[in-house]
């Protein structure tokens, strides 16, 4: 079982470069903090950008919710033929991506291509 850690709280930036988003992600991504999430994927859908990455480098803790509000990202840019791809997490956060199978569906940076 994976052990939240003392700090709470979550937060989401955005970063414009070019024709690409990315979201900086930092705290506990779980039910309190998706709605934040997917609003800043919301502001992503409706300027524009080609391609999004969501930065997980900062992130403390991801629940099943976050997990599932990744993939959906990840699906909807997908049917638009937009860019995704993800900065990976700390340990604790890759793991639950290795426990779940994730990590060999999710386009992490640095990855080797699946194939």
């Amino acid at each position: 079982m994976m052990h939240r850690p003392a700090t709470a709280g979550f937060s989401v930036q955005g970063v414009d470069v070019q024709d690409s988003h990315t979201l900086l992600l930092a705290g506990e991504l779980d039910t309190r903090g998706v709605p934040a999430l997917e609003a800043a994927i919301g502001r992503f859908c409706a300027n524009g950008w080609h391609a999004l990455t969501l930065d997980l480098s900062r992130l403390t803790f991801i629940d099943s919710s976050g997990l599932w509000t990744i993939l959906a990202a990840m699906r909807w840019c997908e049917r638009q033929g937009r860019g995704f791809s993800l900065v990976p997490g700390p340990e604790p956060v890759q793991q639950v991506f290795e426990v779940t199978g994730l990590i060999d569906v999710l386009p992490f940076q640095g990855a080797p291509s699946p194939g």
